[in-house]
């Protein structure tokens, strides 16, 4: 262990993307080795790995310091130009209100000061200096800089630059690294540090954990360049002490290049850690509150409202009835139970309004938030859930003490409003949230053949050895994968293996979820840094945390989900005058077709999967197909789960089964979450909460947990079970189910387009396809349609942009759009249309060649003749019809054939 006691100010992690490596969690377990009490990270311009990094050093019974070294510009300037004047500042915070400031100056470089990189120029740092310390950086740092460039007075001013803004919490930063910079620029801070009676601090600008990471590092700096690259040049030399190093190497370093001892600089950062306060990056859980009034005028309460809203809601729905009343009543005891949960109704119920307002379609609802008769009062859902039997106390109980999250399904098309619309309302409080990409499984090996070398065959042979091993989505181990021979010979003469194993996990890039939006009730740049992505004029604000770091800090988020579904549904009622909702859920021509695996384009059964599992469900109602839903799900599959319900609709049940009064509406399979809880109750007298917990592990408990004891103790007292019965009836109760609401909505989504495909093909085919044009999937949906008995004719470009009915004899048709043929391109296509429209149809090829590619005065012509080709090989220009004809026969025969090879 290290004589002089030392804390890293300056280290990177995989945050700071290629020039950074390894997660936070390496860092942390390097720190531990070396007896360290604290660890701050101060990746480079980005905060992206600060949650994870607090979390883990917390695990760990290590402080963490929060941190980023920053680009900073005196004066921030935009241009090529002046990108000589940024520099590099480290900046870390003594306290929870110091991160909170240090995620305003992060937020705000990015959101006004960014050129290719957020810039802090000196009106942030100002702005946002309670508790953040500031460091004077590495030699990119401004005052170093001013110290080499020989800059004397300018390093004096800027130092009292520093000094006005941060006080007692500036420090002027020293590192041992072996070049001559570095040394001319300790030699002035260290005199700066005299002459202004500040400590000088050492750190180490750590680029990678430990030691035996150089290689690694320096491959994964030069990802996709070949490794003998990386060896030449002083780069070695450059990185090969950029690891975290205790506080004796520290000073046997400074000893090596400055000639002089640096104890006092090495224990200046035990010291200074040691003001700092430890906290955790866990938020109370509130979203913005509701301020409503009644009638006369008076404020009333977030519950209050949504009391009102709610008995509206169902007398609308002529529902203000038992058991309903009784129920809704039961729910808002549970809701006002703790502050927020009412509020957070309200907004996603406000969002449904915006949405319908705007004719944004709505799905009929997702996850656990289905069973919520509440919820179903004010729109959110579309599904009652006493007619379904859903138990509200899957999606809240009265000891969950957490926000339980709305799920949403938008129009694939508009779904953006309702973003905007939230980023709107909630200004300063919403961004959506970022989506970290992770170096794992194939895409790892890819890079790293590249950089290697690796000859295909041993590339796919490691594929399809780490894929058995589970190495692809778990962390791997170095010494579980070289016991195969061949692996370790590859391993030997590339060092592929190795590399995987210590680059698994780093960071790759950064994106945006697919759906999460995350909302604060205060400022969200108090909680979270965000940064922007896209350019002037598409620009998205994101959370610079992902998904994951989110939700450990309990910031609550919507997930706006896209499913193309909902649009072709919409579109079809639309079309005829009806709702979705007016739908009946017992048409058995609907079920028939089901039955008979008429599935192309249905949601959730245009599978393989799907198939199977109805031709042995064999569905004759809702319930049943909601059961389907759920039997197609890994764990359903793997318990087997379909041949205990195949068999029980056959009549061969287990009705003394302990489980049986649980299971025999699901024909004795144990198939949702919900059966789990009841089973619990029922059987061993838990709470909704205890029962929750047992639902929410997903796997068998082992026979000491606390929740195995607590349900063997309850199963004797209550159901007179003994201890050897109840160890494996609560094995087979924490194996994987499905949540029965969100089964139920799916089921009844899915039945809407079957329902409608069924009773309304033309509609539902036309819509189908429109909705799914550039999809690969197209010609399966085109062959479905002619196996449907409306047969597809090919584009014309007398026809339209997208696919649409076509009368022909009297008999209905759909023709392609124009769009479908390659190479024409979305411009031509409508500039086609309109044409045709405008000026009536095209009579000859001739006819369109002169009125499309003739050349205006200034104007360029969007049919150019790799256009004219493109139409002419899809027999868009044909005029004869009897040629049409025939070869529209044979377009449908090959995608007949198409269908009956696919089944």
């Amino acid at each position: 262990m290290s004589k002089l006691r030392f804390v890293p100010f300056h280290t990177h992690t995989g945050g700071s993307l290629y020039d950074g490596f390894g997660a936070p969690v390496k860092s942390i377990r390097r720190a531990k080795s070396l007896g360290m009490t604290h660890l701050a990270i101060t990746d480079h311009g980005t905060m992206c790995m600060n949650e994870q990094h607090t979390s883990e050093c917390h695990k760990a019974g290590i402080i963490p310091i929060n941190g980023v070294e920053a680009y900073f510009m005196r004066e921030f300037k935009a241009g090529k130009e002046f990108l000589p004047e940024r520099r590099h500042l480290t900046l870390v915070a003594k306290n929870l209100s110091g991160y909170a400031n240090l995620c305003k100056i992060m937020t705000s470089a990015n959101l006004n000061n960014f050129y290719m990189k957020p810039i802090a120029d000196f009106d942030i740092l100002e702005r946002f200096n309670e508790g953040v310390v500031c460091f004077s950086g590495c030699v990119l740092g401004e005052i170093p800089q001013m110290i080499i460039q020989n800059k004397w007075d300018e390093a004096l001013r800027m130092t009292d630059k520093f000094l006005e803004i941060y006080g007692d919490n500036f420090y002027f930063e020293v590192q041992p690294q072996d070049f001559d910079d570095q040394k001319k620029a300790n030699e002035g801070l260290i005199k700066l540090s005299q002459k202004y009676k500040r400590p000088a601090v050492m750190t180490n600008d750590s680029h990678y954990s430990d030691p035996g990471d150089l290689d690694t590092y320096l491959l994964f700096r030069q990802m996709g360049r070949n490794v003998d690259d990386i060896q030449i040049g002083n780069i070695r030399k450059q990185y090969q002490y950029l690891y975290i190093s205790d506080g004796d190497e520290m000073n046997a370093r400074w000893k090596s290049l400055m000639g002089t001892d640096g104890s006092k600089y090495v224990e200046a950062s035990q010291q200074i850690a040691d003001t700092f306060e430890s906290y955790q990056l866990v938020f109370e859980e509130k979203v913005p509150e509701f301020i409503g009034y009644n009638k006369k005028g008076e404020r009333i309460s977030a519950e209050k409202a949504l009391a009102i809203k709610a008995k509206k809601g169902l007398e609308a729905m002529g529902l203000w009835k038992e058991p309903y009343i009784a129920r809704a009543m039961e729910e808002m005891r549970v809701i006002s139970i703790k502050k927020g949960k009412a509020d957070y109704y309200l907004m996603v119920g406000d969002m449904i309004e915006f949405a319908n307002r705007n004719d944004v379609v709505v799905g009929p609802g997702r996850g656990s938030g289905v069973a919520s008769l509440i919820a179903y009062a004010l729109g959110i859902t579309k599904i009652d859930p006493i007619y379904f039997d859903l138990m509200f106390e899957r999606f809240m109980t009265e000891e969950r003490k957490t926000i339980p999250d709305f799920d949403i399904d938008f129009s694939a098309k508009k779904y953006g409003l309702v973003v905007e619309y939230l980023m709107q309302k909630y200004q300063g409080q919403v961004a959506q949230i970022a989506n970290v990409l992770y170096y794992k499984g194939d895409n790892l090996l890819n890079d790293l053949a590249k950089a290697l070398n690796v000859p295909d065959d041993d590339l796919d042979y490691l594929k399809k050895v780490m894929g058995v091993m589970g190495f692809k989505e778990n962390e791997p181990i170095l010494s579980k994968i070289i016991y195969n021979k061949r692996a370790k010979a590859i391993n030997d003469k590339y060092g592929i293996i190795s590399h995987f194993c210590k680059i698994w996990g780093n960071p790759k890039a950064f994106g945006q979820h697919a759906s999460g939006v995350a909302i604060t009730p205060g400022a969200i740049d108090d909680y979270v840094p965000l940064f922007v992505r896209g350019k002037e004029g598409d620009r998205k604000i994101n959370t610079q945390y992902d998904m994951d770091s989110l939700i450990h800090m309990n910031v609550v988020k919507i997930d706006v989900l896209r499913v193309d579904a909902i649009d072709t549904v919409k579109e079809c009622c639309d079309i005829l005058g009806i709702k979705p909702t007016d739908i009946p859920l017992d048409d058995q021509k609907t079920f028939e077709s089901y039955r008979n695996l008429n599935v192309k384009g249905i949601f959730q059964f245009d599978s393989y999967g799907g198939i199977e599992i109805l031709r042995r469900v064999q569905p004759t109602s809702i319930f049943e197909l909601s059961d389907a839903t759920s039997l197609d799900r890994p764990g359903a599959l793997q318990m087997d789960q379909v041949d205990v319900y195949e068999r029980g609709k056959a009549g061969d049940l287990d009705t003394k089964s302990l489980l049986y009064p649980y299971c025999q509406r699901t024909h004795g399979a144990l198939l949702y979450q919900e059966q789990i809880m009841q089973a619990c109750r029922g059987l061993a007298g838990m709470s909704w909460g205890d029962a929750s917990k047992v639902m929410k592990n997903l796997v068998a408990l082992p026979a000491d947990h606390p929740l195995t004891i607590q349900f063997v103790e309850g199963a004797k007292k209550v159901s007179g079970i003994d201890k050897n019965t109840a160890i494996e009836l609560f094995h087979n109760l924490t194996s994987y189910t499905f949540n029965a609401g969100h089964s139920v909505a799916y089921a009844v989504l899915s039945y809407w387009m079957m329902w409608l495909k069924v009773n309304h093909k033309e509609i539902f085919f036309l819509h189908s396809l429109r909705n799914n044009i550039m999809k690969k999937s197209i010609k399966d949906l085109e062959a479905d349609s002619v196996l449907n008995r409306l047969p597809i004719f090919l584009p014309h470009v007398n026809g339209e942009v997208n696919y649409h009915i076509y009368d022909v004899f009297g008999e209905k048709a759909i023709r392609s759009g124009l769009l479908t043929i390659p190479n024409v391109g979305g411009v031509a296509a409508r500039d086609i249309e309109i044409e045709n429209k405008k000026n009536g149809p095209f009579e000859s090829r001739q006819d369109f060649t002169k009125r499309m590619m003739t050349k205006a005065k200034g104007k360029r012509t969007t049919v150019t003749s790799r256009v004219l080709t493109a139409l002419e090989g899809a027999g868009a220009l044909e005029f004869d019809f009897n040629i049409v004809k025939q070869r529209t026969i044979e377009y449908n025969s090959t995608l007949l054939s198409r269908t009956i090879r696919s089944r």
